[in-house]
């Protein structure tokens, strides 16, 4: 049985290696930003010629984890390893409610390790949308993040997602494309991210009080991009319309589960795009 190590930003090109092996589109920089988070924790086996051959991540808020980044080198599946460093990484949140968006090959895994299904993820992705969507009224104000802004996207995703994720928050946006913030009565009431890499722009998180300001969001975040992807959870069906209407599409479909709660915490209603599968 390989031997099961800690891992940190050290080892982000041989992990990113691995998540080539399991056709996983997890670039290098997206490693190094998770394995440098004071918050993650992250474990796997070597091969005997030290190549990394599984991982595994866990992401440790204040009053919620997050596991993802569950990989096996596809020749090395059947032996345990998954099993191994998620046991492992659960063990550094023994009493925390862990969260995890599940992959056909994970559900099994999980589901004997004690998490439940308590919704979906669904990816929409398009080559060719067309964002038809009202201006903002006058009351509201649509513009690029700024530092001063940061207090207040904080403290609108914290009442969302149930858990501090500031660092999280501030890792995403200094590798982000775009950062806007919806104001209304100069209020943040709304906030969006999105990254181009690998010739595909990914969209989130996208955080707002209602559907409308969520789908302003989104067109703002879509503009000038050709193909784009969004990770979408259940249970805010009215933006899912509007990107049906905009030529998107379903192209996944994934259960999230959770581990040490019967419900996942915060105000979910106001998430309309998640951050990463990684991250929630």
């Amino acid at each position: 049985m390989p031997q099961l190590f800690r891992l940190t930003a050290d080892d982000a090109f041989f992990l990113h290696e691995l998540s080539l092996s399991a056709g996983w589109s997890t670039t290098l920089e997206m490693w190094r930003l998770m394995l440098r988070l004071s918050l993650c924790s992250c474990y796997g086996h070597r091969s005997e010629d030290g190549t990394i051959i599984s991982s595994s991540a866990i992401f440790k808020c204040d009053s919620l984890a997050s596991l993802g980044m569950v990989l096996v080198r596809p020749d090395c599946r059947g032996r345990g390893l998954a099993r191994e460093a998620v046991t492992r990484c659960l063990a550094d949140a023994p009493r925390l409610p862990v969260m995890l968006i599940a992959t056909e090959y994970g559900f099994p895994l999980y589901s004997k390790l004690g998490f439940k299904a308590v919704g979906q993820e669904r990816r929409f992705t398009s080559a060719s949308h067309t964002a038809n969507i009202s201006e903002p009224d006058g009351a509201c104000r649509i513009e690029s993040l700024e530092k001063s802004d940061f207090d207040g996207v904080c403290s609108l995703d914290e009442k969302s997602c149930g858990a501090n994720r500031g660092e999280i928050l501030a890792a995403l946006a200094a590798q982000a494309t775009k950062c806007l913030v919806l104001r209304r009565d100069s209020r943040v009431s709304g906030f969006g991210f999105c990254k181009e890499q690998a010739g595909i722009c990914a969209i989130g998180p996208v955080t707002a009080l209602n559907t409308e300001d969520a789908a302003l969001l989104a067109a703002r975040l879509i503009s000038g991009f050709a193909v784009t992807q969004i990770d979408a959870p259940s249970g805010n069906d009215g933006l899912s319309e509007i990107l049906t209407g905009w030529n998107f599409k379903v192209t996944e479909s994934l259960p999230v589960m959770l581990l040490n709660a019967e419900a996942l915490p915060g105000t979910r209603s106001n998430i309309f795009a998640i951050a990463s599968r990684a991250f929630g």
